[in-house]
């Protein structure tokens, strides 16, 4: 592993499913350690196993420290109590309905025995789609967590194939207009919590990054305390697929004056 210029900030990187959070688990992977459990998307599973639970929505501070202390053991390779050991086998076992979202087996095994190639961890953090869910609880842990959160159009999205969130913390039935309902409550949430926590929330818009970069890059250097190599990251980026046809008579007429009214303020807030 390269070595990395030493950050205090802890950086966590997540969006709604589909809202192209894997370019920057990528990006970020030239700078900090992303943990010894990351699947084909990037995505750190030791975190998808003990937090993306529907127990998650009603977990006190005092419950979530207690498991987050355990992700912070396995992401820094500290090695694990008895007690530990025995919460991860107890979530390990038990029956969820998204066992079939990722690889259980291999979070179970990697964050119970390590990963021994991985030696003197100083930066790390971690993308997963789903730490918005958990994102109140995590911004009590300290100053040093700094959350970015990638969202894309949200007509765009109620038609992408991944509504996997949709359909494990809002509702088994998924439409468009559910999803776009879904879209709504977690960028209000995010604002809201932009507002209580000013300097521990980065907001990115997926299709402006990629055609344009540049317009993020000074502003998130501040927030992460990172330098970034525009011409690597310009190399990163896919030539978007055409975007595709959107009926919008499907929709709620209030839903595009609340999406429309959220994307403005979304895409401000960083200058504030």
């Amino acid at each position: 592993m390269a070595a990395f210029i030493q950050n205090k900030n802890i950086i966590c990187i997540g969006g709604i499913g589909g809202s192209g959070t894997r370019l920057f688990a990528d990006i970020f992977a030239e700078h900090m350690y992303m943990g010894p459990t990351i699947n084909d998307s990037s995505d750190n599973i030791t975190f998808t196993l003990l937090f993306k639970r529907i127990q998650s929505l009603s977990i006190s501070q005092n419950e979530f420290k207690s498991l987050f202390t355990i992700f912070s053991k396995v992401m820094t390779k500290q090695e694990l109590s008895r007690k530990d050991k025995s919460n991860i086998t107890a979530i390990y076992l038990e029956k969820t309905r998204q066992d079939y979202l990722y690889d259980k087996k291999l979070a179970y095994d990697l964050s119970m025995f390590g990963d021994n190639k991985i030696e003197n961890i100083t930066n790390w953090g971690w993308k997963e789609p789903n730490t918005h869910v958990l994102l109140p609880h995590i911004l009590k842990m300290g100053p040093e967590y700094k959350y970015i959160h990638i969202y894309r159009d949200a007509f765009s999205s109620a038609i992408n194939r991944n509504q996997n969130q949709v359909k494990f913390w809002y509702s088994r039935k998924v439409t468009p207009v559910i999803s776009v309902d879904y879209w709504i409550m977690v960028q209000e949430k995010m604002i809201k919590l932009k507002e209580q926590h000013p300097n521990s929330i980065f907001f990115i818009d997926y299709t402006t990054f990629i055609k344009s970069p540049e317009y993020y890059m000074s502003d998130l250097e501040k927030f992460t305390g990172y330098k970034f190599n525009l011409s690597k990251i310009k190399s990163m980026i896919k030539e978007p697929s055409k975007k595709p046809d959107i009926d919008f008579t499907i929709f709620k007429p209030e839903q595009k004056k609340k999406v429309d009214k959220l994307i403005i303020t979304l895409s401000v807030l960083n200058k504030k």
